[in-house]
């Protein structure tokens, strides 16, 4: 297997090398050519930021050098340029949404870090199941429920490890099977909150930066949760014809997850004052330390006051003033400081000072990466407008594909979206996809919120290929996959995404009238 992981790894490397060297060629060719090709009644900033543009979208999409790196090179290269002076560039660096991003890598990383991931897993396997295609759906459902409030990366990495751990005793095609899962419940579970993946703020933050809407984070779930919950009912629907007549044999005992690796520790299932013990740990409630507890109460408390905003408007008691107060990011951010005040566990027969619940060592976790790329999307879009360019590119497009409602846009960039996500990540196609979906819909006159959020959501279907994205690379480097049948499979779920996401987006932004 090691021999096998390692043959992966050097073709993926070499693939990557190709890719990377084709983006570091059309990049400067593709800005030669913006500049040429330029009309005569474009504007002289308009066409420089035309070519910035032509040359950052071939370098974010191969990755040929670091995202963040060119996220920075092109927001300096615009005020080199002279589109926009050094304030105006990096004013949207600060935007919400940049640190809600921040807030929510940073519950994420501290949730690792104090192994409640791992917590969850152990106890969500607890229970006994005696058929095989039980042991298939607790897999969908625990990677859903982890990648709710966790990293798609996190959950995938934990579960598939879960899975592989079983020595083939189910057989090979139930691990493939439960791998598949995986990687499909854990996108689909990143859809269900708004800081389930990055795509989804991305989204959500096009809307506010480009057409002034200030769009409720419960919104989104409200919209994205019905979506998800039916593709995962149909997903478990497909587990069990799969499994079809071997789902209903007998077996013994549940999932082994008795040897999952916690920080050194071998801890034993369940997670109750047994497991505890043998990491020194006094168990507080619900089978948690001291501050496993006291992250799920703040994150809980996090998400019940992100919700407040948008019940009142569903009740028609919208408050200008509540809002404000209860704006997204600094009350994830004054809650995630309460974190690093709040003590841990201390040690048993231990007289030291117990230490506090989060650790700024777990900031070296945290994508900045995105935090980056985020930044650079918002400020290169809104010199699009002020530049005059998102007109120029909306009207060309619209008149081109002759789109002209919100229907018809919504499927096309819905389409568009899962095509680019399978060759790049999730965040870079939002940032890409998600103000040219808001542009299009001003040159329709039609609301951008459907297209915006259909942008948002299927950005997270990279599920074809083993480079489009993370979570695909870890779970085809067990060896279990060949490429076809990682293709086939993820030919599946986006069959699914285009069928159900345009309706059932257009048809949740109707309801809540946005």
């Amino acid at each position: 297997m090691d021999i096998k992981a390692a043959m992966l790894d050097a073709e993926e490397q070499r693939r990557q090398q190709r890719w990377h060297r084709l983006g570091l060629v059309a990049a400067p060719l593709l800005a030669a050519a913006a500049l040429l090709l330029a009309p005569d009644n474009m504007s002289p900033r308009a066409a420089r930021l035309m070519a910035v543009l032509a040359a950052t979208f071939p370098l974010w999409l191969t990755e040929a050098l670091p995202v963040g790196v060119t996220a920075l090179a092109a927001a300096s290269a615009a005020v080199v340029l002279g589109i926009a002076d050094t304030q105006t560039i990096f004013a949207p660096f600060s935007h919400p949404t940049i640190w809600l991003l921040l807030a929510a890598f940073l519950f994420g990383a501290i949730a690792q870090w104090r192994q409640l991931d791992r917590v969850f897993i152990l106890g969500f396997f607890t229970a006994r199941r005696t058929r095989l295609h039980d042991l298939g759906t607790a897999i969908a459902v625990a990677a859903f429920a982890l990648s709710t409030w966790l990293p798609n990366r996190a959950s995938v990495a934990l579960l598939s490890y879960v899975v592989t751990a079983q020595d083939e005793r189910f057989g090979k095609s139930f691990q493939r099977l439960g791998l598949s899962s995986v990687a499909f419940a854990s996108a689909l579970g990143g859809l269900v909150l708004p800081i389930g993946a990055p795509a989804n703020l991305i989204a959500i933050a096009a809307l506010s930066q480009y057409d002034g809407r200030e769009f409720p984070l419960l919104y989104w779930t409200l919209v994205a949760a019905p979506l998800a919950a039916l593709l995962l009912a149909a997903w478990l629907v497909v587990v069990r014809v799969i499994l079809g007549a071997d789902g209903a044999q007998l077996v013994h005992g549940d999932l082994r997850v008795t040897e999952l690796p916690l920080g050194g520790h071998r801890r034993v299932r369940p997670p109750t004052t047994k497991m505890l013990r043998t990491a020194d740990l006094p168990a507080f409630a619900l089978g948690l330390d001291r501050s496993q507890f006291a992250l799920a109460v703040v994150l809980c408390a996090t998400l019940l006051l992100w919700s407040v905003p948008g019940v009142m408007r569903l009740l028609g008691l919208q408050s200008a003033g509540l809002e404000a107060a209860l704006a997204p990011a600094p009350v994830a951010l004054l809650l995630v400081a309460v974190l690093f005040a709040l003590p841990a566990a201390r040690r048993k027969d231990s007289e030291a000072k117990a230490d506090p619940v989060a650790s700024w060592q777990v900031a070296e976790r945290i994508d900045w990466d995105v935090i980056l790329l985020v930044g650079s999307a918002l400020a290169l879009g809104h010199q699009t407008i002020d530049t005059g360019l998102s007109h120029w590119l909306g009207d060309l497009a619209t008149r081109g594909l002759r789109v002209q409602s919100v229907t018809g846009l919504t499927w096309l960039l819905t389409g568009l979206a899962l095509v680019m996500t399978q060759i790049t990540s999730a965040a870079v196609t939002a940032a890409i996809c998600a103000p040219l979906a808001v542009v299009m819909a001003q040159q329709t006159g039609a609301s951008p919120v459907a297209p915006c959020l259909a942008v948002g959501m299927a950005a997270s279907f990279g599920l074809m290929l083993p480079m489009s994205d993370e979570c695909n690379l870890i779970v085809w480097k067990t060896g279990r996959f060949h490429r076809m049948q990682l293709f086939k499979r993820g030919l599946v779920g986006l069959t699914a995404a285009i069928l159900t996401i345009p309706p059932l987006t257009l048809l949740a932004a109707r309801i809540l009238g946005v």
